[in-house]
């Protein structure tokens, strides 16, 4: 409860010259970039609405990165959520209070099941979730009061925002427009969901991460962690090329050089690159064989063409399980007591 000002010692001075004429409103902007209703202040395309979507979705396929998030998410999910008056509460101020618990106990879905629903903004930057009335009567509400209460509080997914409205100056969040994304939804509703709907600021509740400049988008924590999520992947990628190749070999193809000379036949040059495909076929694991002609050279007796594998016999000057665990600890989540 905020302590109360004593307001006989800020009457304005008598003596004072007069009071200064400034301003009261904003004079300067947030400057955050908007281009056609979209925030463009991140660098990094993938982590840019739209494409943070599909990144972020990707990243919470790491077992790590999907851990970390369900950490936080179930410590925020513990918390047991009630309404409590100020102290010295008037008689009006507590019944206000048990007002609102009730409205958080009366919805058409659980207060926790919306909590849980908000938390996406841990994986996104931002959830918003739009505010929906009812008045309570019998057969919709526990009460019968005829007071207006919350019916819901429905999320609308972050892929379906398709662009923020702010005033002309740049300073006030309008609204967003949400548009479904084109064949998500065909075949599904019976009503026509492909005309954009903009939903005024009133209309909804905006949760958001660390917003930079005001961004109604917030910051997503999973962008401090991509690159070294991306340095994984591709660790990981190639830790399994080289233990696929330690296992199987590397493949090689001798061939004439004739056939891999620039101004070799065309049927020459066919063949050669007839055969480079089956190589890289066979090293993505989209073929298990390959063909080649039995003919022998008469003079050394050894075939023209062969096929063989050729198979690694040195230590690497590197451990990739290292470098990825030493990556991999900074997507740890901090330790809570």
């Amino acid at each position: 409860m905020a302590e109360k000002l004593k307001e006989s010692l800020l009457s304005p001075d008598e003596s004072a010259k007069g009071a200064p004429r400034i301003k009261m409103g904003e004079m300067g902007y947030p400057g955050l970039a908007l281009v056609y209703k979209q925030i463009t202040q991140e660098r990094e395309r993938a982590l840019r609405m739209p494409q943070l979507i599909r990144t972020v979705d990707d990243m919470k396929h790491d077992t790590v990165v999907a851990a970390s998030l369900q950490f936080y998410k179930m410590m925020i999910g513990r918390v047991k959520w009630r309404v409590k008056p100020p102290e010295n509460a008037t008689a009006t101020q507590k019944e206000r209070a048990k007002f609102i618990q009730s409205c958080m106990n009366d919805m058409s879905h659980s207060w926790f099941s919306f909590i849980t629903s908000l938390l996406s903004y841990l994986d996104y930057g931002f959830s918003i979730h739009e505010k929906c009335w009812k008045y309570r009567r019998k057969g919709n509400s526990k009460y019968d009061d005829g007071l207006i209460g919350w019916d819901k509080l429905p999320s609308r997914a972050q892929c379906t925002v398709f662009g923020w409205n702010f005033s002309e100056d740049g300073r006030d969040l309008l609204g967003f427009r949400q548009m479904i994304p084109a064949g998500s939804f065909t075949g599904s509703y019976s009503a026509d969901l492909s005309s954009p709907v903009d939903i005024p600021r009133k209309k909804f509740l905006l949760f958001r991460s660390s917003p930079q400049d005001d961004s109604p988008e917030g910051n997503a924590p999973l962008k401090a962690a991509y690159h070294t999520w991306k340095l994984k992947q591709e660790f990981q990628k190639q830790e399994f090329i080289g233990a696929s190749r330690d296992l199987g070999g590397l493949l090689v193809v001798r061939a004439p050089s004739d056939y891999m000379d620039a101004n070799a036949s065309p049927e020459k040059i066919a063949a050669y690159e007839a055969m480079q495909r089956g190589m890289r076929n066979i090293s993505n694991g989209e073929q298990s064989a390959i063909a080649i002609p039995s003919d022998v050279n008469d003079l050394t007796k050894t075939p023209f063409f062969d096929v063989n594998l050729l198979t690694s016999t040195g230590a690497k000057s590197y451990d990739t399980n290292e470098i990825i665990g030493g990556r991999q600890e900074r997507f740890q989540p901090t330790k809570m007591e």
